[in-house]
C-alpha cells in the first residue's frame, strides 16, 4: 500500500522546508483526507510543536511541547507523536486558529511571519466575535492588552474622581502570565485595587481608611464583601467608587464628562 505524501514523514519534511506555505498545504492535504475522505492518518508532532492527528486536525501543543524541552537534545521536525512524551509527562493540544496567513505580518509590529514564529502567533479577534481574525505576535497581544487594560482602568479612576494617581500591579484573579494587569489608585484616604474578575471588575478598598455603611451597595445584587464589591462593567466601578467617597464624607476631585 502506498502512502500518501502528507503521511509521509520524509515528504512532510520536504514541505516544512518550503516555509509557512508548505505547512499550510500539509494541514489542509491532511484535513481533507481525514474529513472529506475518512482517511485514517498516522499521528506525527512537527516542529516540536504541532501535533498532526489520526482524524486530520492540525494542533498546538500548548503543554508538554518538545521544542520547550531543548535541554533534551535536538528536536526532530517531523517525529511520531508517541516521541512526545520522551520530553514531557504532559501532552496538551489546543485546535483552532494555528495557522497565520502565508504573506501576512503582525498588526502591530509589521514583522512578516516565519517559521521561527509558529506556536507564538495567534489570531486574535479585537473587534468583536464576529469580526475577522487580526494576526499577532503572542508577545505583541499581551502588550497590547496590557495598554488597553491600563487605558480602561485609568478612565475609571478619571471619572470617578476619587484618585490622584495609580500604578500598575499583578492581575489578583488569574495566574496566567499573560494575564491583564490591575491597578492600585492612589488616594487622599489610602489605596484601592481596581481589576478584572471574568465578567466583573474587583474593588477593594482594603488599603484604606474607607468605610462602606451596610447600606451603602443594599440595592447591588453583586458580590460584596467589608472592603469590597464586583462591578458589572465600568460604568457601574464608576458609581461604587463615587457612591464609597461621598458616604466617606469626601468631595470628588474630578466630576464625570457630559
Amino acid at each position: 500500500m502506498t502512502i500518501p505524501w502528507y503521511d509521509d514523514p520524509i515528504l512532510i519534511a520536504e514541505r516544512i522546508e518550503q516555509g509557512l506555505a508548505g505547512i499550510h498545504e500539509i494541514a489542509n492535504a491532511r484535513c481533507e483526507a481525514g474529513y472529506t475522505r475518512g482517511e485514517r492518518l498516522l499521528e506525527w508532532c512537527i516542529l516540536g510543536r504541532f501535533n498532526l492527528d489520526s482524524c486530520g486536525n492540525f494542533g498546538l501543543i500548548t503543554e508538554g511541547a518538545p521544542a520547550d524541552a531543548p535541554r533534551l537534545g535536538r528536536v526532530s521536525v517531523v517525529m511520531p507523536a508517541s516521541d512526545v512524551f520522551k520530553y514531557s509527562n504532559l501532552c496538551t493540544v489546543t485546535h483552532g486558529a494555528n495557522l497565520p496567513p502565508v504573506g501576512g505580518s503582525c498588526d502591530l509590529c509589521c514583522e512578516p511571519w516565519t517559521v521561527a514564529d509558529l506556536g507564538h502567533v495567534k489570531g486574535c479577534r479585537v473587534n468583536g466575535y464576529d469580526a475577522p481574525l487580526v494576526w499577532r505576535h503572542v508577545k505583541c497581544e499581551h502588550l497590547a492588552r496590557i495598554e488597553t487594560a491600563q487605558a480602561e482602568l485609568r478612565e475609571i479612576m478619571r471619572r470617578s474622581g476619587v484618585a490622584t494617581s495609580s500604578y500598575l500591579i499583578p492581575n489578583e484573579y488569574s495566574r496566567s502570565s499573560d494575564a491583564e494587569p490591575w491597578m492600585m489608585l492612589v488616594t487622599s484616604r489610602g489605596r484601592i485595587k481596581v481589576g478584572w474578575r471574568k465578567r466583573v471588575i474587583s474593588i477593594d478598598w482594603k488599603h484604606s481608611t474607607l468605610v462602606a455603611p451596610a447600606s451603602l451597595f443594599a440595592d447591588e445584587p453583586v458580590t460584596q464583601w467589608d472592603t469590597g464589591i464586583h462591578a458589572y462593567g465600568a460604568d457601574k466601578a464608576v458609581e461604587y467608587l463615587r457612591r464609597l467617597w461621598e458616604a466617606n464624607g469626601e468631595a470628588l476631585a474630578v466630576q464625570e464628562a457630559a
